[in-house]
């Protein structure tokens, strides 16, 4: 079972430790690209006059976050790599459980009631998101699982809490 876990995290974690540069970018990828995400968003929605597109998917993205990650974490209890592992690990992080990923399903749910609003910009918000994924298992903090359910999870999400907005405001 733990295969699952393993799959793919060497490779992607053994890209850190070989270059300062690169950890630099990947520790900025991993704990603040989330941010910048946020402020595109934000400022792309006030330009295009749809502010309530973007306020409706940051709440959204928060609950998901605040809610569904505790729970799934309490229920699964996956240890994250450097608590079983020997890794590279370029950012501190709490010892609190690995799956899902709570930036993941924060940045799907978000980028995905995004996309619902706006095709172009949620394309670009993924194509982030994506990146803040990838990062978060090469500095040694996530199994690629980890972000992959989170994904997965955090669609649904997205996909779920719209359409009870749009029934709520009806």
């Amino acid at each position: 079972m733990l295969d699952i876990f393993y799959f793919g995290f060497q490779e992607l974690n053994n890209l850190a430790g070989k270059n300062e540069v690169l950890d630099n970018i990947f520790r900025f990828l991993a704990d603040y690209l989330v941010y910048l995400i946020i402020l595109i968003a934000f400022l792309y929605l006030i330009h295009k006059n749809k502010t309530y597109y973007f306020l409706s998917a940051f709440i959204y993205a928060i609950v998901a976050r605040l809610t569904i990650v505790e729970v799934i974490k309490r229920v699964i209890q996956s240890p994250r790599p450097f608590e079983v592992l020997d890794v590279n690990l370029l950012i501190n992080e709490s010892s609190k459980f690995s799956f899902p990923s709570g930036h993941t399903i924060f940045l799907s749910t978000f980028s995905t009631i995004i996309f619902i609003y706006d095709k172009k910009l949620g394309a670009v918000l993924f194509f982030l998101s994506a990146l803040v994924g990838v990062s978060r298992v090469i500095v040694g903090v996530h199994w690629p699982v980890d972000i992959l359910g989170g994904a997965i999870i955090g669609i649904l999400f997205g996909l779920t809490f719209y359409r009870l907005g749009k029934r709520i405001i009806k």
